[in-house]
């Protein structure tokens, strides 16, 4: 199987027709131009789903913290003993009371929706856990013990490839492989 992003394309080609196009992809394949790409079986497809809900439930709870932080900040409440999210400042959060019965209320449920947010994260890495220790996954657990999301989703994180210029120096960016 071959990426139509990885077709290599001169400058100006731009008329498509069927016949044209399979002229063209029989002449790259004889010259061993085409690179060939992966394709996920099931299994794999279904890990990519569970990174992809872990990486979903970080994001999701980052968002319910900073508009918990934002909450209290509208109403002149900034915590000064250090970082966020420590034990020292979840105790700082506890003793927080609001006067009117319906910001009380919205307070509350941001700390039960960050509440909530943890739980769902933690189920999903225990999940992820119990997947990396099958064996064909082993090449995609990074340093940390954690699923790659690099490794789970090729082609997503890569650098641009560098270029010599005309006069032989090298540059950053240029057609991108991805």
């Amino acid at each position: 199987m071959v990426a139509p992003a990885l077709i290599p394309k001169r400058p100006g080609e731009r008329i498509k027709t069927n016949r044209r196009d399979a002229v063209t992809l029989a002449r790259l394949h004889r010259a061993g131009e085409l690179t060939g790409v992966w394709v996920p079986d099931a299994t794999h497809e279904a890990v990519r789903d569970l990174v992809r809900a872990r990486e979903a439930a970080v994001d999701d709870r980052r968002r319910k913290r900073q508009q918990l932080l934002s909450f209290l900040l509208r109403h002149g409440r900034v915590y000064s003993g250090g970082g966020h999210w420590t034990l020292a400042h979840r105790r700082w959060l506890a003793r927080q009371s609001f006067e009117h019965p319906a910001q009380q209320i919205v307070f509350q449920e941001a700390i039960d929706a960050i509440a909530d947010a943890d739980q769902r994260l933690r189920r999903l890495e225990q999940q992820q856990r119990a997947a990396e220790t099958c064996t064909w996954l082993k090449p995609m657990v990074d340093t940390r013990g954690n699923i790659s999301s690099a490794a789970v989703e090729p082609g997503q994180r890569r650098p641009l490839p560098r270029q010599r210029t005309g006069s032989g120096k090298r540059r950053s960016g240029g057609a991108h492989a991805g």
